[in-house]
C-alpha cells in the first residue's frame, strides 16, 4: 500500500539511520543505513485524509488527520488506533515532538469544517503510563479578516518546526507565518519578529498577487529553519483556493539579507509535479527526536 500510494503527504527524521514517511494510508519506518530498506510498516484503516506523522517515545507514532490524533504501538504485531483529541481538534496537519516538554503539538481547526479558529493542541505524555494525556493545551490563532485566498477558510494552521537553540514554534497558516514563544506564550507575526533573527522580515513572494493583498507568506505548506537562519519551505506558486493552484511545485530556501531584486528565493528546486513537503534532516538544535531505537523486523 505505501509503495503503490500515488503520495506521501510526510516525511520525518526518527534518529540518525531511520526516517519514517506517511504515503497514502499507510506508514513506513525506513533504516537508510547503510543501504534504504523498509524495516517497519503498518497500514491505517481507522484514518482517512492524513497530513503527518511524528514518533513519539515508546515506539509510538502519531498521526494525525480530518478529526483528530490517532497513535499507534509499534511493539505490536499488529497496531490499532487510540484517538486523541475528539471535539476538540479538527482538519489536523502537522504534528511535532517537543522532547524538553515531553509535549506534541498539534494544528488543526477548533470546529469542523475548516470553521471557528486555527488551533495547536498541545498534549502532554505521560511518562508513567506511556501515553498522551488526551485533555490538550489549546494554542488559539484567530481568523484574520483582511482579503485571504479563501475567506471561508480559518486561518488554518498547516505546518510546525522548531527554531534551532530556542523555545519558540514557527506556525504556518493559510494566510501568515507566526513564530510563538513557547516560555512567555506570545504569538507574533514572523515578518514582524523584533529580536536577533528577523526569520520572514523581507520575504516576498513570487506571486505578485500575493505581496498585493498582504499574504506574502500566506499558504506555506511547509517550512524549518537551518540554525544559520535559513528558512527552507514549500508554497504555490499561484494564488488561488482551487485544487490546482494549492499544491506547491518546488522547495524553496530563503535566507534574509540576500533577498532577490525578482523576490525569487534563494535556492529553488522543481517537483515532478508536486513537492507538498520539505524537511530538515539534519537534527535541530534543542528539538531532539523522539525515539533513538526503534523495534526491528524479525
Amino acid at each position: 500500500m505505501v509503495l503503490d500510494s500515488p503520495s506521501a503527504t510526510e516525511v520525518k527524521r526518527v534518529d540518525s539511520t531511520h526516517f519514517a514517511a506517511l504515503a497514502g494510508d499507510g506508514v513506513a519506518i525506513v533504516n537508510e543505513v547503510p543501504t534504504p530498506h523498509l524495516e517497519t510498516g503498518f497500514c491505517l484503516p481507522d484514518t482517512h485524509n492524513q497530513h503527518s506523522l511524528e514518533v513519539l517515545p515508546d515506539h509510538q507514532v502519531a498521526v494525525s488527520e480530518a478529526d483528530g490524533v490517532y497513535v499507534y504501538d509499534l511493539d505490536k504485531d499488529h497496531p490499532r488506533a487510540k484517538k486523541f483529541g475528539s471535539g476538540k481538534l479538527f482538519s489536523s496537519h502537522t504534528a511535532l515532538w517537543d522532547a524538553a516538554s515531553q509535549d506534541l503539538y498539534v494544528t488543526g481547526t477548533s470546529k469542523a469544517k475548516l470553521q471557528g479558529d486555527g488551533i495547536v493542541a498541545v498534549f502532554h505524555y505521560d511518562t508513567d503510563d506511556h501515553t498522551l494525556i488526551d485533555n490538550p493545551r489549546i494554542i488559539t490563532i484567530t481568523k484574520d479578516e483582511k482579503d485571504a485566498e479563501d475567506l471561508s477558510e480559518a486561518n488554518t494552521p498547516h505546518d510546525l518546526a522548531g527554531v534551532p537553540g530556542k523555545r519558540e514554534l514557527l506556525i504556518s497558516t493559510e494566510n501568515e507565518v507566526f513564530v510563538y514563544n513557547l516560555d512567555t506564550q506570545q504569538l507574533i507575526d514572523a515578518r514582524d519578529y523584533p529580536f536577533d533573527s528577523p526569520y520572514l522580515a523581507e520575504y516576498k513572494s513570487p506571486s505578485r498577487i500575493r505581496n498585493e493583498k498582504g499574504y506574502a507568506t500566506s499558504r506555506f505548506k511547509s517550512l524549518g529553519q537551518f540554525p544559520d537562519g535559513t528558512i527552507l519551505y514549500t508554497q504555490p506558486t499561484q494564488w488561488g483556493s482551487q485544487p490546482a493552484a494549492d499544491l506547491p511545485t518546488a522547495v524553496n530556501l530563503y535566507k534574509a539579507g540576500s533577498t532577490d531584486p525578482d523576490h525569487q528565493p534563494a535556492y529553488s528546486a522543481k517537483g515532478d509535479p508536486t513537492i507538498y513537503k520539505a524537511r530538515i534532516f539534519d537534527p535541530t538544535p534543542g528539538w531532539p527526536a523522539a525515539s533513538e531505537s526503534l523495534p526491528t523486523a524479525d
